[in-house]
């Protein structure tokens, strides 16, 4: 009996993390260097995340930027850039439980 409380308990602490994890968002911050290098390495163009990023799970899949800064390297002039407060991408789960997840969602809000 004892150890069935025990067992019931660890249940519940687990189901209790998951869902704040799911709501509040895991902090990610080791995707930023990752997203940097992809983006200038594809497109030539230098994205600066000052902000950080966050990954969502609930109710979809998203993944937010802040404060994020996208220039051309060769420009020197500093107002032919692009700046956000955030930028948001989101999928739906179930597209990507699918093996064929669609195009994400795209938000940005402008400083």
């Amino acid at each position: 009996m004892r150890a069935l409380k025990f067992a019931g308990a660890a249940i519940a602490a687990v189901i209790v993390i998951i869902a704040l994890v799911a709501v509040v968002g895991i902090p990610s911050s080791f995707l930023t260097s990752t997203i940097t290098d992809r983006v200038e390495r594809e497109t030539g163009y230098k994205l600066t995340i000052k902000g950080g990023a966050k990954i969502g799970l609930w109710p979809k899949i998203n993944l937010t930027l802040s404060d994020v800064v996208l220039q051309d390297p060769r420009g020197r002039d500093v107002n032919n850039r692009f700046a956000a407060s955030s930028v948001e991408a989101e999928m739906t789960l179930s597209s990507l439980w699918s093996g064929r997840p669609t195009s994400p969602t795209l938000r940005s809000s402008s400083r």
